[in-house]
């Protein structure tokens, strides 16, 4: 073999690779826009050098970008289109422009989990917050009813750390907040100002917004303690702070002088405020993409069984560094989820179990809380389970979760089963044999991963349902 041509290979192909991380580490430290009046996506340097447009023409004709996210790992940028309120998405290079949700309400904004592969938004028409997989499946309601009556949700940003989503209502302008699995929920700021846009530090640990009715910025800590006013006086007289983005690098906050129509900026003591760039164009979102500060554990497998009527839970873990704990949480029948167990991690040891013998029958759904020895944490996507030992099953789907096929245990002949995703789109409906028993079920490819109902009408008119997950 030729050695000098094998060291070449390796040279350029190492080369490579460190091309690229350094173009993604490059892609942090810039700040992102959306350009409503040239129906744009622009970029800059911090800076203030190297001016791009991303992706021209960004919406239909005499419309322009409503909302913005950048997700830097998988190189691709969403945006609402406020002509048609498609959310559409592209390649940072500018190719590849298509429509990602059809139909998702009016987004006035965005907020992606490259880890989680989710995308989140306000869905100020149906006064919702929702999520979707970066694969186009599993759209669901995370939070219903965000705002009072009358109102909306008009800004978004998601905690993921602790697992929370923060909004303005703007009815009651007030910041809410709320878990994400929709419980927990509560007014976090009560007189935040009107705010377009809030935005959290990397680390979770404080909330940031442009305060439109004191014309300034504001941050205040997640624990609800120690507000503070960053930068006073923000914009000229009788304007007012628009959009913002934190940079934690260099302890700097951009905004939007809305009526001047320029982006300022400013450090986070309040000195050196300035002009930053004079002619963005109506900038109604700003983005400066966080790095995630990773958690100090990979998850590599969380299943659960109910054999012998009792849930089992298990999970395999990979490259723990400085770990602490697993809180195991589960809920019940719909409750809010609660701790039932707490597994300290064990040094070199990657799989736990849990047997959870304090059920009775029902649906039951499970999640791990990861947590650091800092305290930070993370987690779990949700597992679903049901319980019913105290008699035959009468209506129930095994194996669930499903893969691929599954059956269908009932007492009742039936007329009709639909397949229902979360947001209440019917898949797919059946005309099953008139039979009472086991029916044979296929969950083909185009039901894609995530949680469904199975809804089954008897021909004596019972309806009955049962939660699916599709793995």
């Amino acid at each position: 073999m030729n050695t000098w041509h094998s060291k070449t290979t390796r040279y350029l192909f190492f080369l490579l690779l460190f091309s690229h991380a350094a173009s993604a580490q490059t892609d942090y430290a810039r700040l992102y826009w959306s350009d409503y009046d040239a129906n744009s996506i622009e970029r800059i340097n911090l800076d203030g050098s190297g001016r791009q447009t991303l992706v021209a023409n960004s919406s239909s004709a005499g419309n322009g970008p409503t909302s913005l996210e950048v997700d830097v790992p998988h190189q691709k940028i969403y945006w609402q289109d406020n002509g048609t309120y498609e959310i559409k998405r592209a390649n940072f290079d500018g190719t590849g422009v298509g429509v990602f949700i059809a139909a998702p309400g009016y987004a006035p904004a965005l907020c992606v989990d490259p880890a989680a592969g989710k995308l989140y938004w306000p869905d100020y028409d149906a006064n919702s917050i929702e999520s979707i997989n970066l694969d186009g499946s599993g759209r669901q309601t995370v939070i219903s009813n965000a705002a009072n009556t009358g109102g909306g949700p008009v800004c978004l940003a998601i905690d993921k750390t602790h697992g929370k989503a923060y909004w303005l209502d703007n009815q009651t302008v007030q910041i809410k907040r709320a878990n994400l699995d929709g419980t927990g929920r509560e007014v976090f700021v009560t007189n935040p100002g009107y705010t377009a846009q809030i935005t959290l530090d990397a680390a979770a640990t404080r909330l940031y917004w442009g305060d439109q009715d004191a014309n300034s910025i504001e941050r205040i800590n997640l624990d609800g303690s120690n507000r503070q006013t960053v930068v006073a006086n923000a914009t000229d007289p009788g304007s007012v702070p628009y959009s913002i983005a934190l940079d934690e690098t260099n302890n700097k906050i951009f905004w939007l002088d809305q009526n001047a129509s320029n982006i300022r900026s400013a450090n986070l003591d309040g000195t050196g405020k300035q002009v930053f760039l004079s002619n963005p164009g109506f900038a109604n979102n700003m983005i400066i993409p966080k790095q995630s500060i990773p958690l100090p554990i990979r998850l590599i497998s969380f299943t659960g069984n109910t054999a012998q009527c009792t849930p089992s839970i298990e999970w395999t873990t990979a490259d723990a560094v400085n770990f602490n704990k697993f809180e195991l949480q589960r809920s019940e029948n719909g409750s809010p989820f609660a701790t039932i167990a707490s597994l300290p991690y064990i040094r070199d040891k990657n799989s736990y179990q849990y047997t959870d013998k304090g059920t009775g029958n029902g649906d039951l759904l499970y999640r791990l809380k990861m947590v650091d020895l800092d305290g930070s944490s993370t987690f779990s996507a949700i597992i679903s389970a049901r319980v019913d030992c105290s008699t035959p099953a009468a209506f129930s789907v095994y194996p669930n979760p499903v893969k691929a096929n599954a059956y269908l245990t009932t007492d009742k002949m039936l007329r009709q089963i639909d397949l229902i995703s979360m947001s209440g789109q019917v898949l797919w409906s059946r005309i099953p044999p008139r039979q009472t028993g086991t029916i044979p079920l296929t969950f083909d490819k185009t039901v894609a991963k995530g949680m469904y109902i199975l809804k089954a009408t008897a021909t004596d008119g019972t309806v009955r349902q049962v939660s699916v997950l599709k793995e």
